[in-house]
């Protein structure tokens, strides 16, 4: 489904705004280098000594002369060993090496730091592995760790740190020059009176699959808070991880002023991948101006997200914006969504169903807000909600460098203005390419509302770019669509619909782009977003600008990571690029139709001044292309004048012709004609005075109905609408139904000798009420298998008059798709389960050769993980199973699906090799063990869920 080409592609043009935003392109770019190749080359110190804590003595001190020595090695005397390299003053525990050293926990499972004088936190100044399983607990009275020095490292894998409490960092303070690192560990009920609820941290911290839950902070970053750091290297990293119930800003010794973050406070160069952001909260108190629910990026931050999800958070505070994200600097948010789940998602995103919302009387952007520079591709706005303005996004920065693309809001809701997107500031530019804003509401603008004055005097002189945008179905007491401030008059090739609710300015077409419901794309750590695909017809497909497309930072891929153009030449206007290719226009059938005799019945009649023409009973032989022929040619005396204005009536022609062709005779006709004393011959062109209205319907024999037109020489004209003819020169346009013995009487006596015949007429002629334009009559006289004359219906390849063909095909069709995001997703574990085993390994006495067979056993990882995403995403979502082996070919998928599962058991094939290269070294480490269970795990669920699809995939002829 996702091409890995295509996205190679648009991260090596230029992730975020490597090459979009011009001012901060070399500085980001020079970030993303030294960031992939810190990744790629970073050294391990090598881990020595395992130290095993036995005993969870609770330890005021350190044991020394006045404190003697107890049984068993406690978690403080541990690491004092690890910190001074020696065991000396500590026995009972292994001593510590000169270089990084594990601490692991045996029969314990729970450890409470005590916070009695001269106790509280244990201070970590050497590189120390804490790895459990281990739950290590503040008791609501101190920070656990205290990481110092420019050796100080503090590395936790399966740790749980709970109930911590301090000024800052309720479990953890890592300084300057330190290294924090969680890996599968939790922190939950930790507190901090400042800043930081769990952690507080202002050199690297690496953060891998943990999870943040219930953290609180007084002030800033409800579960983290950091600063500092490089400006070319991300010193906040997080992976896969989850931040869910996070506070900040609450009310402690009657402080009032309010927190940013409710999960992090950043300010600091960051990435932030496949992590799910849930339930976070940040309070204003008294303060005015910033917020951000889950996360605060302040003014020195470089932030790239990726992969991410954002629902449920808020904002409480009469001007507290952004209800997921308040960004100050530079921001970059790809393939992420933001708000309610229409479809459920996977774990660990399963959680994730609420809006995101700024609940202030003036507060702004119920998912995000941008006070600075900000790129947003790739990602979805779905339920957001505002108390006052911009219920997905608001914009209030000065800068011109604020772009959205690729993205789809739909659904979001502001009470004020601005549904989807709010504009708060004059001349300040804000691009969107190829977006899709649908179903949105508010008071004003329930696409856009902009604020600003329509004058931006540096760029487009507005502060709306629109390029390839479809803005549509949305609703407002004021402007549905947009309200406020003009867009740009160099927006290019956009949808506005209805055409009744424009945006001011806006270059646009008014169809209808058949938008449909939203639809999910899921696939860790690369996208997780909601698009909302154009249907057949649509007035998108393939009307967009392909430069916009081809540019950045659209790529030529859509919002789920699909190429563009895919349909038609051009790429499809919105954040969704369709297979289908554009409408083909429908003929308008002419209102001048060209009748084909069939069957021609011919009477000869004579005129009276009040003539009845009486059509007897004819009987027929058809053939496929039937002949039978009537001819009238009356002789009429008229008056000089006509009596009256007849009224002329609308053509009727009904299709109504059933019968079997097994007729043997010709029509022999019988008329009662008028007298007539004159015979001039007709025209093309017949001038008349009345307009007779003559019905026929003989009755065929034997099974034969038809209905049959009667027409002048010259070529009728039929209109939608006919009005009565002026009695002086009408035109004569009679219609003969055949279907009974009917009469006609003429209102007016014409002078007239006209030559009438009947066409035998088998399918639909205009409704008299209808004011659409009537379709032709078609040619031709085959009958079909109901045995309609000129009919469509055929014998299916099932046998079957007018069916579908499927009847005989026993056909079924499999979804797949959960299967495809749980395979996915299982994989993906087992590979971090693998990078997991290795850097725990890569932390003990492994010499070099140790150390490059477990690189080479993660880069075989890697490309076994390559191939299961390949695999299962080649699959059709949509599997159509058939038995019919005569006009069905099959597919066997099993080769396919066997691939998958043994790619799986390479997975832990490899994690063994890890292991047997572990246990050479003289090491056995309890956290392996854990880890090997794990991934035997989840190598059965990836067998149990491919054992579920098809064995084959069938196509029809």
């Amino acid at each position: 489904m996702i091409l890995v080409g295509a996205l190679k592609h648009y991260f090596e043009e230029g992730i975020g705004m490597l090459r979009y935003i011009e001012q901060r392109a070399l500085l980001i770019s020079k970030y993303f280098l030294l960031f992939l190749l810190t990744n790629l080359v970073i050294a391990f110190n090598l881990f020595a000594i395992t130290v095993t804590v036995d005993v969870d003595d609770s330890l005021v001190n350190l044991r020394d002369s006045s404190h003697p020595n107890g049984p068993g090695c406690s978690l403080r005397e541990a690491i004092d060993n690890a910190n001074k390299g020696n065991g000396t003053d500590n026995p009972d525990c292994s001593a510590g090496s000169s270089g990084a050293d594990t601490i692991d926990f045996s029969g314990i499972s729970s450890i409470t730091i005590s916070n009695e004088p001269g106790a509280g936190e244990i201070f970590v100044i050497s590189d120390i592995l804490l790895q459990g399983t281990i739950v290590i607990s503040g008791g609501d009275a101190t920070r656990m760790f205290h990481v110092a020095g420019s050796a100080g490292a503090l590395r936790l894998s399966d740790v749980t740190l709970q109930n911590g409490s301090d000024a800052s960092g309720g479990s953890i303070i890592a300084e300057n020059n330190t290294l924090l690192e969680c890996d599968g560990s939790t922190f939950k009920n930790n507190l901090a009176e400042s800043n930081g609820g769990a952690i507080y941290a202002t050199g690297v911290l690496d953060i891998d699959g943990c999870r943040f839950e219930n953290n609180r902070a007084g002030d800033d970053g409800g579960a983290i808070y950091k600063s500092g750091g490089s400006n070319l290297v991300a010193t906040l990293t997080i992976n896969g991880s989850v931040f869910s119930e996070n506070l900040a800003g609450i009310d402690l010794d009657s402080d009032t002023d309010g927190g940013r973050g409710g999960a992090i406070y950043n300010n600091s160069v960051a990435d932030i991948v496949g992590s799910a952001f849930n339930k976070n909260s940040a309070s204003a108190g008294d303060s005015i101006g910033a917020g951000g629910g889950a996360i605060f990026l302040g003014a020195n931050n470089i932030t790239n997200i990726t992969a991410s999800g954002f629902s449920g958070n808020q904002v409480d505070g009469a001007e507290w914006h952004g209800g997921a994200i308040y960004n100050q600097n530079v921001l970059s948010v790809n393939f992420s969504h933001f708000g309610t789940t229409p479809l459920p998602l996977p774990a660990p995103f399963d959680s994730l169903t609420d809006p995101n919302q700024a609940n202030g009387d003036m507060a702004m952007g119920g998912a995000l807000f941008n006070a600075k520079e900000v790129l947003v591709l790739g990602s979805s706005f779905v339920g957001n909600l505002s108390a006052h303005a911009g219920g997905a996004f608001a914009n209030g920065t000065t800068s011109d460098l604020s772009v959205i693309a690729n993205t789809t809001f739909a659904q979001n809701s502001a009470v004020n203005k601005g549904g989807a997107i709010f504009i708060e500031r004059d001349d300040a530019l804000l691009t969107l390419k190829n977006v899709t804003i649908s179903d949105n509401s508010a008071g004003q603008g329930g696409g856009i509302a902009n604020d600003g004055d329509g004058d931006n005097g540096s760029i487009n002189f507005d502060e709306l770019l629109l390029e390839n945008v479809i803005i549509a179905s949305n609703s407002a007491g004021i402007g549905a669509n947009c309200s406020g401030g003009t867009v740009s008059s160099d927006s290019i090739n956009n949808i506005v619909f209805p055409a009744s609710e424009p945006c001011p300015n806006a270059v646009a077409s008014g169809e209808n782009p058949n938008l449909g419901a939203l639809e999910l794309t899921f696939s860790l750590p690369n996208i997780v977003t909601y698009s909302m695909p154009i249907g057949a017809g649509s007035s998108a497909l393939g009307s967009g600008d392909s430069i916009v497309c081809a540019n950045a930072p659209v790529f030529n891929l859509d919002q789920r990571a699909f190429p563009r153009p895919q349909g038609d030449p051009n790429c499809d206007i919105g954040a969704y690029e369709s297979a289908a290719s554009s409408a083909t226009p429908t003929p308008t059938p002419s209102n001048t139709p060209t009748a084909t005799s069939t069957a021609t019945v011919t009477p000869s009649a004579t005129a009276t001044s009040t003539p009845t023409l009486a059509v007897p009973t004819a009987t027929a032989t058809f053939f496929p292309t039937p002949t039978a022929t009537a001819v009238t040619s009356p002789s009429i005396t008229p008056s000089s004048t006509p009596t009256d204005t007849p009224e002329v009536p609308t053509p009727t022609v009904t299709s109504t012709a059933t019968f079997t062709p097994t007729l043997t005779s010709s029509p022999t006709p019988t008329t009662v004609p008028p007298t007539a004393t004159a015979s001039p011959t007709n025209t093309a062109a017949p001038t008349v005075s009345a307009t007779p209205t003559a019905t026929e319907a003989p009755t065929i024999s034997p099974s034969a109905t038809a209905t049959m037109t009667a027409t002048p020489s010259s070529t009728a004209v039929f209109t939608n609408t006919p009005t009565s003819v002026p009695s002086s020169t009408p035109t004569f346009t009679p219609t003969v139904e055949v279907s009974a013995s009917p009469t006609s009487t003429p209102t007016a006596t014409p002078s007239l000798t006209a030559t009438v015949f009947a066409t035998v007429a088998p399918t639909s002629t205009p409704n008299p009420l209808a004011t659409s334009t009537p379709n032709p009559v078609p040619t031709g006289g085959t009958v079909d298998c109901l045995g309609v004359l000129g009919g469509s219906a055929v014998l299916d390849r099932c046998g079957v008059c007018n069916g579908d063909g499927s009847s005989c095909l026993e056909c079924s069709t499999t979804d797949i798709s959960q299967i495809q995001f749980e395979v996915d997703g299982h994989a993906f574990k087992q590979l971090s389960l693998v990078k997991r085993a290795r850097r725990i390994i890569l932390r003990t006495n492994v010499n070099q050769r140790e150390t490059r067979a477990l690189s080479a056993l993660l880069v075989l990882a890697e490309q076994t993980y390559g191939r299961i995403w390949s695999n299962i995403w080649s699959y059709q979502s949509q599997i159509v199973s058939c038995s019919n082996a005569i006009f069905c070919s099959s597919t066997d998928l099993t080769n396919k699906s066997q691939s998958v599962v043994d790619d799986s058991i390479e997975m832990t094939r490899l994690l063994k090799k890890q292991i047997k290269i572990q246990r050479k070294s003289g090491n056995r480490i309890r956290a392996i063990h854990i880890i090997e269970m794990k991934m035997k795990k989840l190598q059965l669920e990836v067998s149990q869920q491919i054992s579920q699809i098809p064995v084959s995939q069938s196509e029809c002829s």
